[in-house]
């Protein structure tokens, strides 16, 4: 259902005062406020990091909505 274009698989590798640095396999590093973190997340845990824009991400949500009453229905 997302977009795999506009994202990246990256694992948390640490925390650094309020930050938390996720890492690709590739080496890049990706920071991110651990404040807007879910609070089971721990070191090791892979993620998906995504871009989108408003648009994009409605027209994902409605995309979404109607594949599960698409589902409910049959």
């Amino acid at each position: 259902m997302e977009n795999r274009e506009n994202s990246v698989l990256a694992r948390l590798a640490s925390f650094q005062e309020k930050e938390a640095i996720f890492k690709t396999k590739e080496g890049r590093k990706y920071f991110w406020p651990i404040k807007d973190l879910p609070e089971d997340l721990k070191i090791g845990d892979e993620i998906r990091l995504s871009l989108s824009t408003a648009k994009t991400a409605e027209e994902e949500r409605e995309k979404i909505a109607k594949e599960v009453l698409n589902q409910l229905l049959k």
